[in-house]
């Protein structure tokens, strides 16, 4: 896997196989660094569910298991992980589960702009957003109007989320067969009316 694990703004090529777990950093001059061991790797690194993503808010990759009502948060430490922290979440914030529902995205992604990894849930018909607070806390979820498939044709795994216009909140694209629904993000308020680019 291509990831930045410790912070330096470059990918690093994380090794976890056959209880051989650590990295090669790049360097600057185009080379991979000798084998880094990690200090610890999570106990549920490789459970479906769990997710890498910048849950403290450092800018480094944690793994995170997300929960109904909670989120167990495996810090990272730039060299490794540090022992899961079970963080509660406010009463009347419930979190939607990834592979839970078939018919949904559920991914982290900053489709507000502000740099940070939110939590998102997408469906035929709606874009939720629960905000990322920091150190595993998420705010109540914010709806983003704008983005719709019919219901008959929605395939979650045809969406795909990138920056496609610079402005930092990412856009919806969606995969039909001969072409691409291109849906802009307008500063984490809406998306636009999809854009169609044909494929052929």
């Amino acid at each position: 896997m291509l990831i930045d694990i410790n912070g330096d703004g470059k990918l690093d090529w994380l090794v976890t196989s056959a209880g051989v777990n650590g990295f090669h950093s790049f360097s600057s001059d185009g080379q991979w660094s000798p084998f880094i061991p990690v200090s610890a790797l999570p106990i549920e690194y490789f459970h479906p569910q769990a997710q890498l993503a910048d849950i403290s808010g450092a800018g480094l990759p944690d793994l995170a298991m997300i929960g109904p009502n909670s989120v167990r948060v495996y810090a990272n430490q730039r060299t490794g992980w540090q022992a899961a922290e079970n963080v509660a979440q406010k009463d009347g914030i419930r979190l939607p589960l990834a592979g839970n529902n078939e018919r949904a995205l559920v991914a982290f992604a900053d489709i507000l702009g502000s740099g940070q990894q939110h939590l998102v849930e997408i469906t035929s018909s709606s874009v939720r957003c629960w905000p990322n607070l920091g150190h595993g806390k998420f705010g109540s979820p914010i709806t983003l109007p704008g983005f719709s498939v019919p219901d008959a044709e929605f395939n979650p795994e045809q969406i795909w989320l990138a920056d496609t216009d610079g402005s930092g909140a990412l856009d919806i694209i969606y995969a039909h067969r001969t072409s691409l629904s291109l849906y802009i993000n307008e500063s984490g308020n809406r998306f636009t009316y999809p854009q169609n680019h044909c494929l052929a």
